[in-house]
């Protein structure tokens, strides 16, 4: 994080998001698990821990080391706070393509339910999407490095 500029890790952190939401969109009922899954995973994996990590550094050192806890909190409480929405809209999405969600038969329609999470993932593209979009509009630079007096 000290050498490489935040805009580019928060580039490689949505593209790793897009690349998962691609696998599981095009995945089938049937697919091997290392032939999907296991690549869609292990790209969620370095989206979250490159965003996650550049966001959090980025907001620790915006503000003075006796506000870094007020930051710390605020900055948590904001991501919980966003996947409640995203996790609302997911659900919102998955209920219209899907009759039987929620219901006590819906594990009776496997087929159908896999269908309506394929616009789950439709959906997620649309947003990792939109976010690599605006990574080279970030004003981000390397996050760490001292500066020389």
């Amino acid at each position: 994080m000290h050498i490489i500029p935040g805009r580019i890790m928060m580039a490689i952190g949505c593209t790793g998001f897009l690349l998962a939401s691609i696998i599981w969109a095009t995945n089938s009922i049937n697919r091997n698990y290392f032939l999907g899954p296991f690549w869609a995973f292990t790209f969620t994996v370095i989206g979250a821990d490159l965003i996650y990590n550049t966001a959090n550094r980025c907001a620790l050192s915006s503000v003075d080391k006796s506000l870094q806890s007020r930051a710390a909190g605020s900055f948590n409480t904001f991501i919980m706070l966003s996947s409640s929405v995203g996790l609302g809209l997911s659900t919102t999405v998955l209920a219209s393509k899907f009759d039987h969600y929620g219901k006590s038969d819906q594990h009776e329609y496997p087929h159908e339910l896999f269908e309506g999470m394929k616009y789950v993932y439709y959906f997620s593209i649309s947003l990792s999407g939109a976010a690599l979009c605006l990574c080279p509009f970030l004003k981000l630079g390397v996050l760490g490095k001292k500066l020389q007096s």
